[in-house]
């Protein structure tokens, strides 16, 4: 019975696969057929452009790359500066994921950005700035060094100015947060604040839900009213008590007769004026005091939301957090492919609103399967397990979190496309091993991983296929027994050997409930708890 329900699932699944492919089949037919027709030599470079484009999903380094170079060919023969720059943008993504020259890979965007300026193509100018910001901030893990945030950072603010040039909000407020997550890298600290509080604004006119980081500046932001409403209240009071003592003088001036009657009613008011002078201060220290209490509140919750509690309880305790060494963490990175093609076809509102769906629910996977989200930025996501408090499964936790995004994301591409309408893919590394964990930042913390194993997960991801969740070579040899794998090739890394990757198939039959390879049963859960005390 298992065995049939498995060949079952497998069957469904070269269905889906079958529709996939059939759809990209008939959008490559429509490409050819216009290349056959057309005599518009402008159409027919711009079609070898989406061609070329299409195919890099599936072979990015054969049929892609020769597409690309001939739209490039014919566009400078033909001077068709538009086609340069779009061919020139193709191979620059094409040479990045198959991590060829990366100085090639900078010079082919930031050629195709000033071709784009000098055009004037203000959409293709901001587009292009997002991804040489991303390329930079992917960079830094494969090449670790700080400068590659400051180049990521410094395109980001180009794009963010071209954004706000076309007039997309919903752009803006994503390139806000994402600016937030380099500054603090940075140690920009309020910057990053700043950052975050320009997104939340941006949102809050467009009426759009918030996001992760903007939902908790909400949070303290009835704070800060409260904090302006007091103030006011204060200034009242003070204004009073600078009335009641210009009275006093006026009084005393107007005052010349030695009167005991009326000395005794000068005695009073003062008595008075004194009494409400000693309440006003009274009050102006509950105020003061209060300001402090809603202050250190606020920078409470902006530490608390950037790291785990358990980190933030010994920053709190202690004054700082001790960076730790871990053996055995599972990080895992996750890029949605294809996003510049889908973003220039579901339109700026709609895009921000779905990457929001999608980032919102990694972090729900994630938290459920006791990993940690360490940052997203653009069209990436970051997560680990086994840290800051150490267990022995976080591989099989990773590997489950992978899948289930994976899922997640077929399914609404499924339900997407049935519909018409675009959608991205996913594609997961992830690699176990020796890192380096801690805190940066003096007032917003930030809780980050640093190590070969981070540049190992990442490599890994950038190597994957779009819908695959490819781990090395040390997360397989953990995890062998409990889920079935396919051999991935190797993965050519810079200046060392090469490394083995696998592609993760779903649990072994015998272990899911069912047999489908989805959900694990008990006795998947008895091997695991055993691998806690191993």
């Amino acid at each position: 019975m298992k065995k049939i329900t498995l060949l079952l699932c497998l069957l469904c699944l070269m269905v889906l696969s079958t529709q996939v492919k059939a759809q990209q089949c008939a959008r490559l037919d429509s490409l050819r057929r216009i290349l056959r027709l057309t005599k518009d030599i402008k159409v027919h470079i711009n079609t070898l452009n989406l061609m070329a484009a299409e195919y890099a999903k599936e072979d990015p380094e054969g049929a892609a790359l020769n597409l690309a170079r001939q739209a490039l060919k014919q566009a400078k023969k033909y001077k068709h500066e538009e086609g340069v720059a779009d061919a020139l943008v193709n191979i620059g993504l094409i040479d990045y994921k198959a991590l060829t020259e990366y100085e090639e890979a900078i010079k082919d965007f930031k050629d195709a950005l000033a071709i784009y300026e000098k055009l004037k193509l203000k959409e293709k100018v901001a587009s292009t700035q997002e991804i040489i910001g991303k390329f930079y901030f992917d960079l830094f893990y494969l090449r670790t060094d700080n400068t590659n945030y400051k180049s990521s950072l410094e395109y980001y603010q180009k794009a963010l100015k071209s954004r706000e040039e076309i007039g997309q909000k919903k752009h803006m407020a994503k390139i806000y947060e994402v600016m937030s997550e380099l500054h603090g890298h940075l140690n920009q600290d309020q910057k990053a604040i700043e950052a975050l509080e320009k997104a939340l604004a941006i949102l809050e006119d467009l009426g759009e839900n918030k996001t992760n980081n903007t939902r908790l500046i909400a949070k303290y932001k009835s704070k800060y009213e409260k904090i302006q409403s007091l103030d006011r209240l204060n200034k009242v009071y003070l204004y009073i008590g600078i009335g009641l003592l210009v009275a006093l003088v006026l009084v005393l001036l107007l005052t010349s007769t030695k009167n005991r009657k009326v000395a005794n009613q000068l005695k009073d008011q003062n008595q008075q004026i004194a009494k409400q002078n000693k309440e006003i201060e009274d009050k102006a220290r509950t105020i003061a005091q209060q300001k402090d209490l809603v202050e250190n509140a606020k920078e409470e919750i902006e530490s608390f939301s950037l790291v785990p509690s358990y980190v933030f309880n010994e920053i709190r305790e202690n004054g700082r957090y001790e960076p730790r060494q871990y053996e055995k963490v599972s990080v895992l990175f996750a890029d949605l492919e294809d996003f510049t093609n889908v973003s220039q076809g579901m339109g700026s509102d709609k895009l921000v609103e779905e990457l929001n769906v999608t980032f919102n629910k990694f972090d729900a996977i994630t938290g459920n399967h006791n990993l940690i989200k360490i940052k997203t930025i653009g069209d990436s996501y970051m997560a680990a397990g086994g840290i800051p408090e150490k267990n022995n499964r976080n591989p099989v936790d990773a590997i489950l979190a992978a899948l289930e995004m994976t899922r997640f994301i077929n399914e609404k591409r499924a339900e997407k496309e049935a519909s018409g309408e675009p959608y991205w893919r996913v594609r997961i590394g992830i690699n176990t091993g020796y890192v380096t964990a801690g805190v940066v930042g003096d007032k917003r913390f930030a809780y980050d991983v640093w190590g070969e194993t981070v540049n190992t997960a990442k490599l890994i991801e950038i190597k994957s296929e779009s819908g695959q969740v490819a781990v090395s070579q040390q997360t397989y040899d953990l995890v062998k027994d409990l889920f079935d794998f396919q051999g991935g090739g190797e993965v050519e890394m810079k200046h060392k050997e090469a490394i083995e990757k696998y592609i993760v198939v779903g649990i072994k039959a015998e272990l899911s409930i069912g047999g489908d390879g989805i959900e694990p049963n008990e006795t998947f859960r008895g091997k695991v708890g055993d691998m806690e005390f191993a």
